[in-house]
């Protein structure tokens, strides 16, 4: 990260500034191999074009709870994709600050933005 921020790119801004990087974990609780409260990580700037410096916590349906092998049978087919839906959201959220114009990443039931991520 500092030696991101520490190029600056011609027009003054840094190459941090003109960046996006994911981090994701694969799981959120990995003695289950839960796919419930996974950590995301969005860093740089994105050439101001993501909301940086903000803390989401996206919450999930509490009647659907995937997080445990006995609730799966709840978590089946549109129902199981739905739960998923804020990370399809903040795909598409990256999408568009890169200039490509669409709406759903995978799975094209599920469209639109972040809410807030995008300026």
């Amino acid at each position: 990260m500092s030696a991101l921020a520490s190029r600056t790119e011609a027009d003054g801004s840094t190459l941090l500034d003109n960046t996006v990087i994911l981090w994701v974990n694969e799981l959120g609780n990995s003695g289950i191999h839960g796919n419930m409260n996974v950590p995301w990580l969005l860093l740089g700037g994105a050439q101001g074009k993501l909301d940086m410096g903000a803390w989401y916590k996206l919450s999930q349906d509490p009647e659907y709870d995937c997080t445990y092998f006995f609730a799966q049978e709840k978590c089946s087919g549109s129902d199981k994709l739905a739960l998923h839906a804020p990370h399809n959201n903040v795909l598409v959220s990256i999408l568009n600050a890169f200039g490509i114009n669409d709406n759903h990443f995978g799975y094209s039931g599920i469209t639109g933005q972040l809410q807030g991520l995008n300026v």
